[in-house]
């Protein structure tokens, strides 16, 4: 059985920044809930602009 681990907004975020804590994720396999995809939307709305929050929206909706 393979185990996953909860994605939540917070880490989305600090996943997408960068953040040297979160990189020992990127080869699992992470999971999260709509409501966390369109929190983080609404998060990279108001730090970024709409283009770039589109585009990270749509690549992690694929794998829903």
């Amino acid at each position: 059985m393979k185990i996953g681990y909860f994605a939540d907004t917070y880490a989305l975020i600090e996943i997408i920044k960068g953040d040297k804590n979160y990189q020992k994720f990127l080869n699992k396999s992470l999971f999260t809930s709509i409501f966390n995809l369109y929190e983080l939307y609404y998060s990279l709305l108001r730090d970024y602009n709409g283009i770039q929050a589109k585009q990270f929206f749509f690549i992690l909706k694929k794998f829903d």
